[in-house]
């Protein structure tokens, strides 16, 4: 923990309580400088995978991509650019980067994009979050076909499926089922209703 003029260290391996750090001033000014410097930096490299991503989505066509007809999407139109098919991410309404999709699977974000607390919804009413995209669309079509009014919130990760959970009080999620539990955990956590 560090404020200006003083710090508390602890090793936890070596050490059963924290030691107080007293710093002359310099060290600590140079340390807050830094951190300003660290978070301007990330903020422009936010803003020009931002600015990226809008390009990027401007060049993609509407069409089929093998990636959604494996998950059983064959006649959903992505989002495509080139070989990738391309998920908006949005946070505060803007977007703010983009999640590429191979055929294969394989999937990757823009360098420097904003991750955290960034979704992609399908649908409008109260929300239901879930992890990936192919989930979101697998959960959408189940609710429409129930004639459940819900928007379908995908957040792209276990982690950011927490974060964003926090921000919506009234929602329920949709863990993935998957071999390391990492989904259910998460969703877990949250205290929210969840399956």
């Amino acid at each position: 923990k560090l404020l200006t003029s003083i710090g508390w260290i602890q090793n936890h391996a070596t050490m059963t309580e924290p030691v107080a750090w007293r710093d002359d001033g310099a060290t600590a000014a140079a340390c807050v400088r830094e951190i300003a410097k660290a978070r301007e930096d990330q903020q422009r490299r936010a803003a020009r995978a931002a600015r990226k991503a809008e390009w990027i989505l401007s060049q993609c066509e509407l069409k089929p991509h093998p990636y959604l007809e494996r998950k059983g999407f064959k006649d959903f139109p992505g989002l495509v650019w080139g070989e990738l098919l391309v998920v908006p991410m949005r946070h505060d309404g803007k977007v703010c980067g983009v999640q590429l999709i191979a055929a294969d699977g394989t999937k990757r974000f823009l360098s420097g994009q904003r991750c955290n607390g960034a979704t992609y919804t399908l649908g409008s009413g109260d929300p239901v979050l879930c992890e990936g995209f192919a989930t979101a669309l697998s959960v959408h079509a189940c609710l429409t076909a129930l004639k459940a009014r819900r928007s379908v919130v995908a957040c792209f990760s276990a982690h950011n499926l927490g974060v964003v959970a926090a921000t919506l009080p009234g929602a329920v999620l949709v863990a993935d089922n998957d071999e390391s539990g990492t989904g259910a955990r998460a969703a877990h956590d949250t205290g929210r209703p969840w399956w």
